[in-house]
């Protein structure tokens, strides 16, 4: 437990303190199984402790569901929105195999973990992190080619920065969202199919890798 994000870096005797106020949930789960819904309210800070999952975003503006893959655990669901406004998950994570997470009750943590400097400074510091990452998305240069457009789109929209991505879009509202014309749209999309970067689907398409959509 001392490796997981927010614990780590903590002395014994203080991490042996921090164990006697928590009540250990672990969880195991099966493929498919969900662990939480977006929209559902956080009542526990979740660790995904093993196993791949899956990351679903379903937006209605644009219309789109971007679906993506990631094996990389321990994986902190969504820590800020313990303390948000809406206070609800953004995002569906569910199993894509078996997988096991650990969940501490949000008021434990807000009430007691948090008085731990060591927690509250790496809770800090992830904040400022994501807030960071952001602002640079926000005062990104815009880009002028549409294969940078249709990559920076997907890029806003992704959870995980790495990966496969699953995108459900109607190609006529994509083009929409980056002001391009339907066409040309269909194109580089098409061109990527044949370079191996995409599958293209009926209802969308499957990006293989987000960190090969450029033009190498």
């Amino acid at each position: 437990m001392q490796l997981l994000p927010l614990f780590q870096g903590m002395s014994l005797s203080d991490f042996t303190e921090v164990l006697q106020t928590l009540k250990l949930d672990f969880e195991q789960y099966d493929e498919g199984d969900t662990i939480i819904q977006q929209g559902e309210p956080f009542m526990h800070l979740i660790y995904i402790l093993d196993g791949e999952f899956e990351v679903e975003l379903h937006c209605t503006h644009p219309n789109m569901i971007l679906t993506e893959l990631c094996g990389n655990v321990p994986y902190l669901i969504e820590p800020y929105n313990i303390f948000s406004v809406k206070r609800n998950s953004e995002r569906t994570y569910s199993f894509h195999t078996k997988g096991s997470t650990f969940k501490i009750q949000k008021s434990v943590f807000t009430q007691k973990l948090m008085s731990n400097p060591i927690i509250k400074s790496h809770m800090i510091n992830y904040t400022s992190n994501m807030l960071r990452k952001m602002n640079d998305r926000c005062t990104d240069v815009v880009p002028m080619r549409i294969e940078e457009k249709i990559r920076n789109l997907i890029c806003q929209m992704c959870k995980i920065p790495y990966g496969e991505k699953d995108i459900r879009i109607k190609m006529e509202v994509l083009a929409d969202c980056i002001q391009e014309t339907r066409l040309n749209v269909s194109r580089v999309l098409n061109q990527w199919h044949q370079d191996g970067k995409i599958v293209l689907r009926r209802s969308g398409f499957a990006v293989l890798s987000i960190e090969n959509l450029t033009d190498k």
